[in-house]
């Protein structure tokens, strides 16, 4: 996970030859893409504490059919700003569960 993130930040084509997994404790503010009553559309939410995946080039294609809205706490696909490398996020529970 952190040869795909440094590379992708670099600006270079990563090259994922295996599954990278990151956790990420303290969670990340992420922006609703499709709002509801909570959370408008455009505003950020706070994903908590969460598991990133990401995977092989070949498997991007099977990421494509996830979510890419995790304001409802499930898992979801995202990418870094300005990359189109898909990784999976598995929150491990909401945000306001403390």
């Amino acid at each position: 996970f952190m040869q795909w993130i440094k590379q992708s930040l670099a600006g270079q084509e990563p090259h994922i030859d295996r599954v990278g997994i990151a956790y990420m404790y303290v969670g990340a503010w992420v922006p609703n893409k499709s709002g509801d009553a909570k959370t408008p559309k455009g505003e950020d939410f706070h994903v908590g504490p969460h598991i990133m995946i990401v995977s092989p080039h070949e498997n991007q294609k099977e990421l494509q059919s996830f979510s890419h809205d995790g304001s409802n706490g499930m898992p979801y696909v995202a990418h870094l700003p300005g990359g189109t490398d898909l990784y999976l996020v598995i929150p491990y529970h909401q945000s306001n569960e403390h």
